[in-house]
């Protein structure tokens, strides 16, 4: 029993000395590195090992690994057609003073219990500080705004002409519209893992449809009402004369709904003559013209 003891107090001894190397020893080794001017041993900016630089060696270090993974292009695509975006198009880069920063103060926080473990924790298992990615938000936006205006399938509105007594109305056409904010959203995910060298990004896109046809407004633009050609005294002025042109409202707009994907629809305009021309006001509209034709005769 008494030598069991003493096996026990042994290894509780032996236990406690190499507790206390092992304390000794990280103190030891904190107390070095709080006094150092580089960054601690196990730490990583995006996957890029730091450890033992100081704050500008760790900063050019970095900077130059990803400046290259930043040089390259993103390709977007819709159907068959594509598009390269370049990450200097919309300023992105990664903040990498911040990055070492917050890299060279592992372990220095001036808590000595907190920095203690920090450090341990990280001599025992790396950490790598992801660096925030910069950009612009407006510069992005407004290049996508440019590939949007490019798709193939832009919307169209209806419009319309006349020829030959006819109205002639053109329907509209379905448009393709980006989803802004989930492209955008997949372009930075893209560039904060430094994975869109061999990625092609399918575009999102949603259907915007044309305006409905407009019968009343094209009727009100084309309408015109029958007039006579007049003429005035007091100031003399001569009206010459207006054909009436119309259709039926009503009727074209039944048209359309029971036929709504056909290209152009053709309208019959209704046409009114005016009774009387310019031609039949005689000369009592044009004294000044009958005295010229008198003045040359005598």
């Amino acid at each position: 029993m008494v030598k069991k003891k003493n096996f026990i107090l042994i290894y509780l001894l032996l236990v406690a000395v190499v507790m206390g190397i092992l304390i000794a020893g990280v103190v030891s080794f904190y107390i070095l590195h709080k006094n150092d001017e580089t960054i601690q041993t196990g730490v990583y900016i995006k996957g890029i090992n730091v450890s033992g630089l100081t704050k500008e060696e760790a900063v050019k270090l970095v900077k130059d690994n990803l400046d290259l993974e930043l040089n390259d292009h993103l390709i977007l695509k819709y159907k068959n057609y594509e598009y390269y975006v370049e990450v200097e198009q919309f300023d992105a880069e990664f903040d990498v003073e911040a990055s070492v920063d917050l890299a060279y103060k592992i372990g220095r926080s001036g808590n000595i219990i907190k920095d203690m473990k920090d450090y341990a924790n990280v001599l025992m298992s790396k950490i790598d500080v992801e660096p925030v990615l910069k950009y612009s938000q407006e510069a992005l936006i407004s290049y996508l705004e440019v590939i949007e205006a490019q798709l193939p399938d832009q919307l169209e509105q209806s419009s319309y002409y006349v020829e030959d007594n006819k109205v002639m109305i053109t329907n509209g056409k379905n448009g393709a519209k980006i989803y802004m904010d989930e492209l955008k959203e997949t372009i930075l995910e893209e560039v904060q893992d430094i994975t869109y060298k061999n990625t092609c990004i399918d575009i999102p896109t949603f259907t915007e449809y044309p305006d409905k046809i407009n019968v009343t407004a094209i009727h009100d633009d084309v309408y015109r009402q029958m007039q006579n050609a007049y003429f005035t005294t007091e100031p003399r002025m001569v009206y010459a004369e207006v054909t009436g042109v119309d259709f039926d409202v009503k009727a074209v707009e039944n048209a359309i709904e029971a036929n709504p994907d056909v290209e152009e629809y053709a309208i019959e305009l209704n046409l009114t003559k005016p009774e009387v021309t310019v031609n039949d006001l005689g000369m009592e509209a044009f004294p000044d013209l009958l005295r010229d034709i008198f003045n040359k005769v005598y």
